[in-house]
């Protein structure tokens, strides 16, 4: 009687943990986290108004809101052409679909008026960028992230500000 209750007990209690974590599996979101070392490379963090055709295109984009920095030339209701922004995906992962409001974390490519997508630098554990496999590719190297805006990647973004 005893060992059928010690071994009851444990079971009751493993088949009970099994239940909580396929619930919290089936019922949670994949939410979006805005990269630190993303923003930390970033020198603005503004939010525009992104239709699918402007991503292909590579098309220019009007800034909505500047969330922080200062880079010159960058300011609400003016337009500006983001270089990288043909190779850009949505951190969910999701294709942009129709016109959506998105938080681009963007620097300058070194010429006067000219910016680009932030690329969060290579993890030194990472090791050298490897010659010949395309395998092992960084994948920000070749696709930076942009987010969907929503109150959520607002406070993400508002607590990554440099200092």
């Amino acid at each position: 009687m005893k060992s059928r209750v010690r071994f009851y007990i444990p079971l009751a209690v493993f088949v009970a943990w099994m239940g909580w974590l396929a619930f919290l599996a089936l019922t949670q979101t994949n939410k979006e986290i805005v990269s630190r070392s993303q923003a930390i490379k970033a020198r603005a963090a503004v939010v525009v108004e992104l239709t699918p055709e402007q991503i292909k295109e590579g098309s220019p984009v009007t800034v909505q809101q500047i969330v922080w920095g200062d880079l010159a030339g960058i300011e609400v209701d003016k337009s500006i052409r983001i270089e990288n922004l043909k190779k850009a995906k949505l951190a969910s992962g999701k294709d942009l679909t129709k016109p959506t409001k998105v938080l681009l974390l963007v620097t300058t490519t070194g010429e006067a008026g000219k910016y680009e997508l932030a690329i969060a630098p290579r993890s030194p554990n990472l090791g050298p960028p490897p010659k010949d496999s395309k395998t092992l590719e960084y994948a920000w190297e070749s696709n930076p992230p942009i987010y969907t805006w929503s109150p959520e990647i607002e406070k993400q973004a508002v607590a990554l500000k440099p200092s």
